[in-house]
């Protein structure tokens, strides 16, 4: 059996009026889902940038000692390089040494077998 909806009596009018209410509370929903949307949107945003604010405080946070770390970083980097070089001078020098040693050496020899062959040649001439 047929129950009137509040207010009207007519079937086509209770029919339409609950269309249109149905209508109404769909238009509803969608703009709740909209606006809903739109402030996770703005929240998202919101995030971002205040994310990418905190990322940007840690790099200026960071900077100073990553500067410092670079600056003792080069500061090693020539320490070794002197090293180095002071190493390989004390190497020059040294094998310098040995080489002049080593000449003084042979030219002893080479004036003690003169002197030996001098006086080899004096003895058989002699």
């Amino acid at each position: 059996s047929w129950k009137p909806t509040a207010g009207t009596t007519d079937a086509g009018e209770a029919s339409k009026m609950l269309a249109e209410k149905r209508r109404q509370a769909r238009l509803q929903k969608e703009q709740e889902e909209q606006e809903r949307l739109e402030k996770e949107e703005q929240d998202s945003y919101v995030l971002k940038r205040l994310e990418r604010e905190e990322l940007q405080r840690k790099a200026e946070e960071e900077r100073p000692r990553l500067e410092e770390a670079a600056r003792k970083q080069e500061e090693e980097k020539k320490r070794q390089e002197e090293e180095e070089k002071r190493k390989a001078a004390e190497e020059a020098k040294r094998r310098a040494k040995e080489e002049l040693l080593l000449k003084e050496e042979q030219e002893k020899e080479k004036q003690e077998k003169e002197k030996q062959e001098k006086a080899m040649i004096e003895k058989q001439l002699g």
